[in-house]
């Protein structure tokens, strides 16, 4: 399985897992299944991390992943942007980056301004996020 990701990344391929039993239930249904690589929830975590390969919860976001790959490919850093008109979406997104290992870097200058402009547009200025 090691060898998996380098050989898809070598043909520009990604691979994406939906992991499975994470509570204590789902690991012994997945044991009685033919999901029974599931394992230990934090052990297999650890090894698709090291492997590179991405990692989802559920199924929606399995396949929003998939299309995101497929139509922008990976991205080239952790750091990404968000734009909301509502506070609680904003905040939203911060607790979810967090959580998720990528970060919402502060916009420089040029990109503040341009984006203060949309958003008056949208009388959303001032929002985090």
């Amino acid at each position: 399985m090691a060898r998996l990701p380098a050989r898809a990344r070598a043909l520009g391929m990604r691979i994406v897992a939906v992991k499975l039993g994470a509570s204590e239930q789902s690991a012994r249904a997945a044991v009685s299944h033919t999901a029974s690589l599931t394992g230990s929830d934090v052990g297999a975590r650890a090894l698709l991390r090291r492997l590179e390969i991405a990692q989802v919860e559920t199924l929606s976001a399995f396949l929003e992943t998939l299309k995101t790959l497929d139509g922008v490919g990976r991205l080239a850093s952790a750091r990404i942007a968000s734009m909301s008109c509502s506070g609680g979406e904003a905040s939203l997104m911060a607790d979810s980056a967090l959580r998720r290992d990528v970060s919402l870097p502060p916009l420089d200058a040029a990109r503040r301004r341009t984006d203060s402009r949309v958003a008056r547009r949208a009388g959303a200025e001032g929002l985090p996020g």
